[in-house]
């Protein structure tokens, strides 16, 4: 499970829009576009939202599971994002 399907599913059990979550932190189609995995938010807007939903454990449980930091993980993420656009 990837960065923007997790945000996803913790929002719609947070019972929120994409409006409400992206309201004073990015636009709602920005936040569309990370759900989809499509974009990878900068830390600081990672950082708001999962903040905004609480999801702060969430998300260290999710990387604790795959045995990597935040950083590494990111790291991957973005890697990965920029080799598929090469393509």
């Amino acid at each position: 499970m990837q960065l923007g399907d997790k945000l996803r599913q913790i929002r719609l059990h947070c019972h929120m829009t994409q409006k409400e979550l992206a309201r004073d932190i990015c636009s709602q189609a920005f936040l569309s576009k990370i759900e989809n995995n499509i974009e990878i938010p900068n830390t600081h807007t990672l950082f708001h939202l999962c903040n905004k939903v609480g999801a702060w454990s969430a998300y260290d449980r999710y990387y604790d599971i795959y045995g990597v930091s935040r950083n590494k993980a990111y790291k991957e993420q973005l890697e990965k994002k920029y080799e598929t656009k090469r393509k």
